[in-house]
């Protein structure tokens, strides 16, 4: 679950920072988004929806269709995650714990 941060204005930052920045220091680890929703978005689906997703941030009410940031962080470990937009494959950084042995 992702640092939740509750100032609409640090959430943009955050965001703004992991679009700059995508990759975690030191480690090298992508940053993960994660909307209000629960759903997590790829980093090129945030900027090709970014008016919508400031506005959501900013005004939680203005249209509840789920673009409002809750958080950024890194997917340590579980299955595959996919874009809720683009349906792209988010992999986690440790892998599944659960999948069979030899299945990356």
């Amino acid at each position: 679950m992702p640092n939740i941060v509750h100032n609409a204005a640090d959430k943009i930052r955050h965001v703004k920072e992991a679009l700059r920045h995508p990759y975690s220091f030191p480690g090298g680890y992508v940053k993960a988004v994660y909307m209000m929703d629960g759903e997590r978005l790829c980093l090129a689906c945030i900027l090709a929806n970014w008016r919508e997703i400031v506005t959501e941030t900013r005004h939680p009410n203005s249209g509840d269709r789920g673009w409002g940031i809750l958080g950024v962080d890194i997917y340590w470990e579980g299955p595959p995650e996919h874009c809720a937009h683009c349906n792209a494959a988010l992999e986690s950084e440790y892998g599944d714990p659960d999948a069979p042995e030899g299945v990356y």
